[in-house]
């Protein structure tokens, strides 16, 4: 097994928590680590209903060993870009009870059987879904198991938990709420699929987290939330896909996720899936450019959004500690290996690098994200005006050559900017702010400055890094009071102040004590 059961007792000690982790059963196939052969047998009818209808059930035979079930309805899955077709190594998913009431897999009803097509290492998936569980996020379990189907050799696929009611009630008291399912660009409303739920009209639930998440005043929307949402395990839900650079899950891409309400608290609690593509982005920042309404509303209200910046810490501490991580990732390879594709010495070379390189991508992605969490405090602070000096600017040269000189015993102090060839430089300061609307403010002065033909960004100008602007200067001009605005939506995210110059010649100099932000 994927050991994190320590990390799970390590951060239980948060309250909220510990009541809602996963009940553990040592004795099931997800928790010993199954890594099994199955071979299955589609008879030629069903075969040509799957090339027809993949996601049609079919009957088929099923073959652990010496143990036969029958009677296993099997169908096709997999989305854009994991999807297969029968005859091309598919993924599949079997449900025992389908067609013969009673019959279970290892006391499973139902499980599925990925091919991995978009994770080369097999390994994703069993990294992600215990590292989930051990921060007291519900998600299905994963293994891996060898397929063969109707005689033809598959080899290794990730053996994953189904999502029914058995996997509900190993995470709550109370099964009987619904599970919406949300896909590709499909957020939370009430057009989401129910995959479970004794009442499936019901969308009481569904319907007051949306409210909440679209109330106006902070302070409302925090009682709402409160009230609609579990945030505390919403928070955890978060920060671990921004740990895992989950980019294809939900607060980044709306996309793999369920949402279950659960009648006991009345609130909706996210679970993640599909998470074959983590730990791609070693450098992804801590607080993520959100797309999901529900990770909007939440990291817009001040009170969460320092919560969240605390569970990313505590995680970091008890959960994503790369030595565990990469001391049961080898215990699970060491399982796996005999099925990886390639069974001569290349293909065993070909496992061990690719095991190598997942364990260098949780280092190095533990390495940024402590790096990130530590970081200096750079919030600005504002005076009754509303207005914040910016101060720690630096020199940058982006191209070509620039002197990059300060006046500070002249009136007014001053940073300045000498270019006499195609260059691009800047003095730049970096700040957080709380989510609002806000004005970067400050006097410039230019003389000869002069930009390339058809130079668009050409001149002298204020502005935040990776936003455009539309106001810049040419030419030569005494003082000027320029202003740039923008909004601020991800509180805690560094921002990027920029006095820039652009062009093949000329000077700009920027009044040091008249660089501010204001709020609007």
């Amino acid at each position: 097994m994927f050991a994190l059961g320590f990390c799970i007792a390590a951060f239980a000690i948060r309250p909220g928590l510990a009541a809602t982790s996963a009940r553990a059963d040592t004795n099931d196939i997800f928790s010993t680590g199954y890594a099994g052969r199955l071979k299955i047998e589609i008879p030629k009818s069903g075969m040509a209903l799957l090339r027809q209808n993949p996601r049609k059930y079919v009957s088929a035979t099923v073959r652990e060993g010496d143990i036969t079930y029958t009677n296993v309805g099997v169908h096709l899955k997999g989305a854009i870009g994991s999807f297969r077709q029968v005859d091309d190594n598919p993924s599949l998913t079997l449900n025992f009870t389908k067609f013969a009431e009673g019959q279970t897999f290892h006391g499973f009803k139902k499980i599925h059987l990925n091919a991995s097509i978009q994770d080369s290492t097999f390994l994703n998936e069993k990294i992600s879904r215990d590292l989930f569980n051990a921060a007291g996020v519900p998600m299905a379990r994963a293994a891996h198991a060898n397929v063969e189907l109707n005689g033809e050799n598959l080899g290794l696929h990730v053996m994953v938990e189904g999502f029914n009611k058995q996997f509900l009630k190993r995470h709550f008291k109370n099964a009987s709420g619904n599970l919406y399912e949300g896909g590709l660009g499909r957020d939370v409303g009430l057009r989401m699929p129910v995959n479970e739920g004794d009442n499936r009209t019901n969308h009481a639930g569904l319907k007051a987290l949306i409210a909440a998440c679209r109330e106006p005043g902070m302070e409302a929307r925090r009682a709402k939330l409160e009230q609609a949402l579990d945030v505390d395990r919403f928070l955890s839900f978060m920060a671990m896909e921004v740990m895992l650079a989950h980019w294809d899950g939900y607060t980044m891409g709306v996309n793999n996720y369920r949402v279950y309400h659960d009648l006991d608290s009345g609130r909706m609690v996210f679970i993640p899936h599909g998470t074959d593509q983590v730990l791609g982005n070693s450098s992804m920042g801590v607080m993520p450019e959100a797309r999901g309404l529900v990770a909007r509303a939440v990291l817009n209200v001040p009170e969460f959004n320092q919560r969240y910046h605390d569970r990313m810490m505590s995680l970091l501490t008890n959960v994503f500690v790369t030595e565990r991580i990469t001391n049961s990732v080898r215990q699970v390879a060491a399982r796996i290996q005999p099925y990886f594709p390639g069974g001569d010495g290349r293909g065993n070379r070909s496992f061990e690098q690719r095991l190598n390189s997942v364990c260098r991508r949780v280092a190095r992605r533990e390495e940024f994200l402590r790096a990130e969490l530590l970081r200096p405090d750079l919030s600005l602070t504002f005076g009754a005006s509303g207005t914040a000096p910016l101060e720690a600017w630096k020199p940058n040269v982006l191209s070509g050559k620039a002197g990059m000189e300060t006046h500070l015993n002249t009136k007014p102090a001053q940073l300045c900017i000498t270019i006499n060839e195609q260059s691009s430089a800047s003095w730049r300061s970096e700040a957080t702010l709380p989510a609002g609307n806000y004005r970067f403010m400050g006097r410039v002065k230019i003389s000869g400055v002069e930009i390339a033909e058809g130079d668009e960004r050409g001149g002298a100008c204020l502005r935040i890094s990776r936003r455009t602007v539309s106001r810049r200067f040419v030419g030569t001009r005494d003082w000027t009071e320029v202003a740039f605005d923008f909004e601020v939506e991800n509180p805690r995210t560094p921002l990027e102040f920029v006095c820039e110059l652009r062009g093949v010649k000329g000077e700009a100099c920027f009044d040091l004590h008249s660089l501010r932000v204001v709020k609007r």
